[in-house]
């Protein structure tokens, strides 16, 4: 499976503190890239925060794309290898990003 036929569902949410939340539930590991029209001035290290079944994820599996800084790649493939994940019954991955809006 590739691109959009991997993605099963995504849900964008502004969360009550000025965060945003995208949740997206994917049916294939790889990259997942999120256009996010503010990336380039935020911080991944300080505005992020990237979570595989409820689980954070090891930070350098999240970076800018390189050939846009507008788009937020998340290595899933990486991350769920890393953290020595196994698939339910369904064989879905949910992955929530939560990142600030704008830099305070």
């Amino acid at each position: 499976m590739t691109g959009c036929a991997a993605v099963l569902r995504t849900v964008f949410e502004v969360r009550e503190n000025g965060r945003m939340m995208v949740d997206a539930t994917l049916k294939a590991l790889g990259v997942l890239g999120i256009y996010i029209s503010v990336l380039p001035e935020l911080s991944i290290e300080d505005d992020f925060m990237v979570t595989i079944q409820g689980q954070p994820i090891p930070p350098h599996t999240v970076a800018v794309n390189k050939q846009d800084r507008h788009v937020l790649d998340v290595d899933i493939e990486t991350a769920w290898t890393e953290m020595r994940l196994e698939s339910g019954w369904s064989n879905e991955v949910e992955v929530k990003v939560y990142f600030a809006l704008e830099k305070k």
